[in-house]
């Protein structure tokens, strides 16, 4: 979860300004949550709470503002029509969100209804919400002590997704896209091939893609093979809303 945030907030500045290579500031004053961290906290808090996510996201919607970015248009009209149905999305938004779902989990099982709830309410296409299973699977089995190895070959099992390319493919054929199908698979192929939560994010923000989205659906994964420096959590700190940490520090106490 505080990976989430990290990863928003790491690859805020790159969404629009995208770049091949990993030579950059970590921490720069571009830095800023977005969009991506305030769905992330509205879904833990409709989770931790046990109360209705579209009514949680549509209330953390009004609460705060993204200082970077904003909704997807057709997002942005469903948070603000309280009597709209699920609109078939098939992108990688269910997944930045999700982490929550993997982290409160008892079972894997538990896990994956948790994020088919949370996730449905928008992303009922098969490949949004697919990319939001995988995303959680993959948090939740990294929470549990599994290697990289025994991950990726879960995910290419359940999911049918390629997770086996080298960096340099993903990264060469990776264009901005703001779809599930292929913005997820190269996220969680970044945090399986990363050696360190910083690897990770470089890994990310160099794939010259959703910079912030993906960054955001990798970061609880390397958090939780790799953890998280102190630094960088004191970083997050300063730059995300006490309100908003308080309940993502509730997660952790749960």
């Amino acid at each position: 979860m505080y990976g989430a945030l990290l990863g928003d907030l790491i690859g805020s500045p790159w969404e629009f300004n995208r770049i091949k290579h990993e030579r950059f500031e970590l921490f720069s004053p571009q830095c800023a949550y977005t969009d991506d961290s305030i769905m992330t906290v509205a879904v833990a808090d409709a989770l931790l709470h046990n109360t209705d996510p579209a009514s949680s996201m549509r209330a953390w919607a009004q609460r705060f503002k993204p200082q970077r970015g904003g909704y997807g248009a057709i997002f942005w009209v469903w948070l603000n029509n309280p009597d709209d149905e699920p609109y078939g999305s098939a992108g990688n938004g269910g997944a930045m969100r999700v982490s929550a779902a993997a982290m409160l989990g008892d079972t894997l099982e538990d896990a994956l209804k948790k994020a088919t709830l949370v996730t449905s309410c928008t992303h009922d296409h098969h490949l949004g919400l697919n990319a939001a299973l995988a995303t959680t699977q993959a948090i939740w089995m990294a929470k549990n002590k599994a290697s990289q190895v025994q991950i990726r070959a879960a995910l290419e099992d359940a999911f049918g997704y390629d997770l086996s390319r080298p960096f340099e493919i993903v990264q060469r054929d990776c264009v901005h896209s703001e779809l599930a199908i292929p913005s997820v698979p190269e996220a969680i192929t970044c945090a399986l091939l990363s050696t360190s939560f910083e690897d990770c994010m470089r890994k990310i923000v160099a794939l010259g893609g959703d910079s912030d989205t993906q960054a955001a659906i990798a970061g609880p994964i390397a958090e939780m093979l790799w953890g998280i420096p102190e630094e960088f959590m004191r970083e997050l700190r300063a730059r995300i809303p006490a309100e908003m940490l308080t309940v993502i520090d509730g997660l952790y106490l749960r």
